[in-house]
């Protein structure tokens, strides 16, 4: 069976004022790679949406092919390649399935080995090592699902940037802005380079730029750079917007095609001035009091911040169908979202609240068992039908029991037959026989160590913008025909002023000069850590 073709597909984004030359020399070097051996395809395109944007697709007859076009590129007197690093800002390349970042990009032009590089987003065409297939068709990606869009991002910690986050994994052009306070997740974590791994895991792959809003004419600034985008998003307090001067009436009226996603605690219509973080949402749902209740525990937070991220992820679901919807009307939205709303929609046991009836515990249910505890994806009531039935495992409740005893008496029957095998294997065995599904507990240092996370391409590495790599988790958007994940790392404060604010409204150097001494744009380092 003959090896089938390798795609390469690249996303490039040219330096301020650099979009038409890198646009010439990508052409002439498409046109010297379509007469190299096996080089099936070459192909440049402009983005329509964003002019700065370009894709390229190289096709190859097979690896020995791609070998050859990079022994080639790598030469010396390759005038092309070395004048398009010099025009490209950053660049992210998909290989059969494999994400590299800028990082690696510069390394491979230089002539060393190119660093081994995560699993592509698409999820598909994989080996067992987690490396694509070449020789499946499924392992060829395709464009981003949301390439040109462009989001200004306000938010901060969560519920907002996570939304921004997987925007910009699908290809959307995230920028972030950021006050001289800074996110105060930059210090969530371990700290590289100004960004936590907290930070870096909601913001990679985003544009940044660092403005004060508080400075004299900045919220103009926010409002010219809110007329070129497609999407804004904040999580301010109810009311903080309008107090700025940047609500849904200003904003709508300078760009009526214009979507606003505002995620808070309670909503746009709540009375007063409450904050809202997670636990607090958390703890006014219900889940806290149910998980004291349930588990015969003293009231304790979850360790996952439910709240935000339900909330943010109900976001990003309403954003692309105002999106889709603003395609076929050309009005834009604004976008209420509630953490508490959020909450009480993705809770399967609110239909018992809402119907007055009786709480019954689902999920799953952990047993000790030989060499440490076991989960049995099962409610008792059904463990017990199970075994019973495959084992005939004695009823030790008296008949005409009461259901209360029936519960306690085969309850401790379940455990006493769990526990009375010599070793886990035929425990597990029993559990396999019985048709009842099961997992060991693990750590997550053990999930992450683990096949799945490897085999799916889970971690992905970005750079820490010193020079070294960073780990951070991929979206989980699998496509058989795109491509998704992170495409670069998070960003240092206030690195892409430049380059954000003359591609999005026109400013060159002296313009750019005047905002800094006006203090409404920063360049100062942040400190974090402290």
């Amino acid at each position: 069976m003959s090896e089938a073709p390798i795609v390469v597909t690249a996303t490039l984004r040219s330096k301020s004022g650099c979009a038409d030359e890198l646009e010439q020399q990508l052409r002439a070097d498409a046109a010297l790679r379509a007469a190299e051996p096996g080089n099936v395809a070459y192909v440049v395109a402009r983005s329509e949406r964003d002019d700065h944007e370009f894709q390229l697709i190289e096709i190859y007859a097979d690896a020995d092919a791609l070998a050859e076009h990079r022994r080639l590129t790598r030469l010396p007197d390759d005038p092309h390649r070395a004048r398009i690093a010099e025009l490209v800002e950053n660049i992210s390349i998909v290989r059969g399935g494999l994400v590299f970042g800028s990082a690696d990009v510069a390394q491979d032009r230089s002539g060393s080995e190119r660093p081994e590089a995560a699993p592509a987003p698409n999820g598909r065409g994989r080996t067992t090592s987690g490396a694509p297939d070449p020789a499946s068709p499924e392992s060829t990606p395709g464009p981003y699902p949301l390439g040109g869009l462009r989001v200004l991002d306000l938010s901060r910690v969560v519920a907002g940037p996570f939304a921004g986050r997987m925007l910009s994994d699908l290809g959307a052009d995230v920028v972030k802005v950021e006050g001289p306070e800074g996110d105060v997740s930059r210090v969530w974590g371990e700290v590289r380079n100004g960004a936590s791994g907290f930070y870096a895991q909601q913001n990679a792959g985003k544009r940044n730029i660092s403005i004060d809003l508080k400075a004299p004419g900045a919220v103009e600034l926010v409002l010219q750079l809110a007329a070129k985008a497609d999407i804004v998003i904040e999580n301010f307090r109810p009311g903080v917007m309008d107090r700025l001067g940047l609500g849904w009436e200003e904003l709508s009226a300078r760009h009526p095609s214009l979507i606003l996603l505002s995620i808070s605690g309670w909503g746009q219509t709540s009375e007063g001035d409450r904050r809202a973080f997670a636990p607090v949402v958390h703890a006014q749902s219900g889940i806290i009091a149910r998980q004291a209740i349930a588990f015969d525990i003293p009231p304790t937070d979850p360790l996952v911040a439910i709240a935000d991220f339900d909330a943010g992820l109900h976001g990003l679901v309403a954003l692309l169908a105002a999106v889709h919807l603003r395609d076929r009307t050309g009005l834009g939205q604004h976008i209420d979202i509630a953490m508490l709303d959020s909450m009480l929609a993705t809770d399967h046991y609110s239909h018992h609240y809402i119907d007055g009836s009786p709480f019954q515990r689902l999920g799953g249910y952990i047993w000790d068992a030989p060499d440490g505890p076991i989960l049995l994806a099962a409610d008792e009531r059904h463990t017990w039908k199970l075994l019973s039935r495959t084992f005939s495992v004695e009823d030790p409740a008296p008949p005409g029991s009461d259901l209360a005893t029936k519960i306690t008496a085969r309850r401790a029957a379940i455990a006493s037959w769990m526990t009375a095998f010599p070793t886990r294997k035929e425990l597990v065995e029993a559990l396999d026989r019985a048709n009842l599904i099961h997992s060991d507990i693990l750590t997550s240092e053990q999930a992450f160590s683990g096949p799945d996370v490897a085999e799916r391409g889970v971690v992905a590495e970005v750079g820490d913008g010193a020079g070294g790599p960073r780990g951070v988790v991929q979206s989980p958007y699998r496509f058989s025909n795109a491509s998704s994940g992170v495409r670069g790392p998070a960003p240092a404060y206030g690195e892409h002023n430049a380059t954000v604010l003359a591609e999005w409204l026109g400013l060159d150097g002296a313009d750019l000069d005047a905002l800094m001494e006006q203090d409404m744009l920063r360049n100062d380092s942040l400190e974090v850590g402290l």
